[in-house]
């Protein structure tokens, strides 16, 4: 059996998108391309713990920084370390010296 398949063979309309099909198949009733609740139910009974187990305790070496600030010192580190300073460094370190950014204490 030869298949043989063309949306231009339904005439000149564009394919769905996957939120118009969602949105169609939702309302014409075909769950087809929905997960069962039991099923999501289950996964959350996985999921829920192992989320839990890291709240409240962030790693203690995440180099955090402000929000609007250049990224944490580490990253020039990181540059330096891989021997990529040369390549992308130049240009980030010329700049944070000029131009300190907003929440970077500078």
């Amino acid at each position: 059996m030869k298949l043989d398949f063309s949306y231009r063979d339904f005439g000149e309309t564009s394919a769905a998108t996957g939120y118009e099909r969602l949105l169609y198949d939702s309302m014409v009733g075909d769950t087809t391309l929905f997960h069962r609740t039991d099923m999501v139910e289950a996964a959350w009974r996985i999921a829920t713990p192992i989320l839990g187990a890291g709240a409240g305790r962030p790693p203690a070496d995440f180099p955090n920084y402000a929000a609007g600030s250049w990224g944490p010192a580490a990253a020039e580190g990181l540059l330096v370390r891989e021997d990529r300073a040369a390549l992308f460094g130049a240009a980030i370190f010329a700049a944070r010296r000029a131009a300190p950014r907003r929440g970077s204490g500078a």
